[in-house]
């Protein structure tokens, strides 16, 4: 006869190691509805629709060990229906929370970004404001970025190659 970690013998008792699984399945479960996902359909929302982008970029290609860039990016665009989620096709960089602006046009009204995270399947940037964005209105979102280059082909990349008269990188 076996003893079961209560020191209760097993004869005539299920199997405590399941009853066990089962506790630690349910935590696991319980602890994975904590986390909120705000957007995860494979097309960007229709809530609201960008018009105009500007695109800064500094390329820092002095030192292959420090390949990189910076940049910034402002989105103006206009809001179909009101909405506290800001979803765009991102991938693959660094972003500070202090360096998300957004702002509704021709006011003073600033947005506070509580939160904002990468759906890495997708390739969204997914940013969460304070309060609703109005239908109707026009708002102007900035974001500073960076990321460092690799050799994968996929996002900013640097490239070796060589000819028969000189090996070049780009």
């Amino acid at each position: 006869m076996s003893i079961c970690p209560s020191g209760v013998p097993r004869v005539g008792r299920p199997n405590v190691a399941i009853y066990y699984l089962l506790i630690l399945l349910g935590l696991c479960l319980g602890a994975d509805a904590g986390k909120t996902t705000y957007y995860d359909s494979p097309r960007l929302p229709t809530t609201l629709v960008p018009f105009h982008y500007d695109l800064k970029l500094l390329t820092r290609l002095e030192n292959s060990s420090t390949f990189g860039y910076e940049g910034a990016v402002n989105i103006s665009f206009f809001v179909h229906k009101s909405t506290d989620v800001v979803v765009l096709h991102a991938n693959d960089f660094s972003i500070k929370l202090g360096k998300i602006r957004l702002l509704q046009w021709n006011t003073l009204n600033k947005y506070e970004v509580t939160e904002f995270s990468f759906n890495r399947k997708l390739d969204y940037l997914i940013i969460k404001v304070d309060s609703y964005l109005k239908e109707g209105r026009y708002y102007n979102l900035n974001i500073e970025f960076g990321r460092r280059m690799s050799e994968k082909r996929r996002g900013g990349y640097f490239l070796v190659y060589s000819t028969d008269v000189v090996s070049q990188q780009k």
